[in-house]
């Protein structure tokens, strides 16, 4: 019995540490949207950067050295860790963007936004972009 404790609290400790992994920014996504419900954006950031600072998934102006805006982003998008920074995966899992290289984003800037309308946002503030696409 002893053993299988050990096991277990080596587990836990793995799990808790995370075995050593590169930590997973927040990505801050828009919550599911009511049945029907359509948002329309018309920005364009034209070659913008997706730059993890501080932990937070965060959408740069090519034209910017400010920490830009704090991405939002649609229903079902995620992040994943690549060989080289991190990959965004659109709601179906294709590869959307990535940390190492430049891309329009469209979409809009708010200066804030309804905290009961996205998912844990943690430490991660505004400006905000609500990503389009």
């Amino acid at each position: 019995m002893g053993s299988f404790k050990a096991g277990l609290l080596a587990a836990a400790t793995c799990l808790l540490a995370a075995c050593g992994q590169q930590d997973k920014p927040l990505l801050v996504t828009i919550k599911r949207p009511p049945e029907g419900e359509v948002v329309h954006m018309t920005a364009l950031l034209s070659q913008a950067r997706l730059s993890v600072i501080d932990g937070c998934v965060r959408v740069v102006p090519d034209s910017e050295t400010r920490v830009g805006y704090l991405g939002v982003f649609p229903y079902g998008f995620a992040i994943e860790a690549a060989d080289e920074g991190f990959v965004v995966l659109d709601d179906r899992g294709r590869r959307w963007g990535a940390t190492t290289s430049p891309r329009n984003i469209g979409g809009g800037e708010l200066e804030a936004i309804p905290v009961n309308e996205v998912t844990d946002m943690g430490r991660c503030e505004g400006p905000y972009w609500i990503v389009a696409p």
